[in-house]
């Protein structure tokens, strides 16, 4: 009988490479979020404030990470929105 060998792929470190830096990114954003939350409640903001800060950044954060990886592009063309 003759034997398979299956192949690792190519970027199989730089894979995992890339998800400790993205488990890394994660912790830093979590601990940032509450060392920030931390300081806008004694500067006074109110929980809907802080609420619509951490949305809007995880918003912006993933409309960004489609658009990169999908290439989406928006054009405006005479004040009506068409996609291409």
């Amino acid at each position: 009988m003759s034997s398979v060998t299956i192949a690792e792929p190519r970027n199989a470190v730089s894979r995992t490479r890339l998800g400790w830096l993205h488990g890394c990114l994660a912790a830093l954003i979590w601990g940032g979020y509450l060392a920030v939350s931390r300081q806008g409640i004694v500067a006074g903001l109110q929980a809907a404030d802080l609420a619509f800060l951490r949305y809007a950044t995880a918003t912006l954060q993933i409309v960004g990470r489609i658009i990169l990886t999908t290439g989406l592009v928006i054009a405006v063309r005479a004040g009506t929105g068409s996609y291409r």
